[in-house]
């Protein structure tokens, strides 16, 4: 063989081979609590491992969850109210007329919040000049966080929304993903996909009613947002919500309701659960000590850090006469100071690795999405006890 044809043959298969990849920029925005930031915290780190350039956008309340991350990070300066969330809540619905429609819709006081939040980002200038300098190519936004449809508009980027949550139809019904009243349940119905005709009645009040409450407290109150730093204000904030490229769910049907979807959502199951990883010294001290009764694992949540005195007194003489120990994420001076031995207080503990743990046996919680799916994966008994939003 010639060296032309040798070069030309080499040539051939150096283009048959040859292929271009392409590392985006890639920003990261999830809502204040800390089992969003979970999610978007590892996604963010596997995306970052194929090569992509990725920064998460997080409010100073989550700092200390950041620790030595992999992935680069900016905070931001959150309001005040979200370290006291309860005392927030308690304030905001002093009003009469609030607090009739918070019992009605328990996320009223969440957006309100929100668009605190969203009003104190984007009157940061140095937080959103460096946000643009950043030049995102993408914004992976938090399905229930609605200021992720402003930054889009502040950036002018694609946006991708993730949600932390299962299908929620308050949520997703804006970014017209169907669903339809005569089989999925509104939330705070409490009925399932097998409605009588009077539940199916009752779901479409709350269809209705839903639409007038997020008319008040979605695109009014974003949409004002917009206009007064002026953020495309030509553009209402339904537009911007309706403005996403794809829906990403972290959910399956395994525990969702089935239905149909378009193409533009994508399940993907739980991204949490895993292998338990080796407890801290002390934790794994108090789970041996437990001998063949095991633990019991209470925990209610981020969002919700504390229950009425009278509640948690009543639970704590309850749990002390059980043979089990009690694994309580719960600030410790909320409880009575007299509490039983066999029971342990933490202001934070890791949720997946303690429910996999072999001395683990039952789970009393308030069913938030991921602790749901860490306790099916690891094959826990479940006490659930619904508090919040989509639990």
């Amino acid at each position: 063989m010639s060296l032309t044809s040798r070069s030309f043959v080499l040539l051939s298969l150096l283009v048959a081979f040859f292929s271009l990849c392409h590392g985006a920029k890639i920003l990261f925005m999830p809502m204040f609590g800390s089992s969003h930031y979970f999610v978007f915290k590892k996604i963010a780190t596997e995306i970052a491992s194929r090569g992509h350039e990725v920064k998460v956008l997080t409010p100073s309340n989550l700092e200390r969850f950041v620790g030595e991350s992999s992935i680069s990070h900016l905070i931001y300066e959150s309001p005040s109210e979200l370290n006291q969330i309860e005392e927030n809540i308690e304030r905001i619905t002093k009003d009469n007329l609030v607090n009739f429609i918070f019992r009605v819709f328990p996320f009223a006081i969440v957006l309100k919040i929100q668009e605190m939040v969203c009003r104190d980002l984007v009157k940061n200038k140095k937080v959103v000049n460096e946000i643009k300098e950043f030049k995102a190519d993408l914004l992976v936004s938090d399905m229930v966080f609605m200021c992720g449809p402003v930054i889009q508009d502040l950036l002018d980027v694609p946006r991708v929304d993730v949600a932390p949550t299962s299908i929620v139809p308050f949520f997703m019904q804006p970014l017209q993903v169907p669903c339809p009243v005569s089989y999925t349940p509104q939330m705070g119905t409490e009925s399932t996909d097998d409605m009588s005709f009077f539940q199916r009645v009752h779901n479409m009040a709350i269809y209705i009613l839903s639409g007038v409450l997020r008319e008040f407290f979605v695109y009014k109150p974003f949409g004002d947002l917009k206009k007064k730093f002026k953020i495309r204000p030509e553009r209402s904030f339904r537009e911007a919500l309706q403005n996403g490229e794809m829906l990403v769910v972290q959910a399956d049907f395994t525990l969702d309701i089935p239905r149909s979807l378009p193409p533009a959502v994508k399940m993907i199951g739980a991204v949490l659960p895993e292998p338990a990883q080796p407890l801290p010294a002390d934790l794994e001290q108090f789970m041996q000590s437990s001998g063949e009764h095991g633990v019991i694992l209470v925990t209610f949540g981020s969002m919700v850090s504390k229950l009425d005195a009278s509640i948690l007194k009543k639970m704590s003489v309850v749990f002390g006469r059980l043979k089990q120990k009690i694994l309580w994420k719960v600030k410790r001076e909320a409880l009575p100071s007299d509490i039983s031995s066999n029971i342990k207080a933490v202001k934070w503990l890791p949720q997946n690795d303690v429910l996999g743990h072999h001395k683990a046996r039952l789970f009393i919680s308030h069913m938030g999405h991921n602790g749901m799916y860490e306790a099916l994966y690891h094959g826990v008994p479940l006490v659930a006890c619904p508090l919040f939003g989509d639990q």
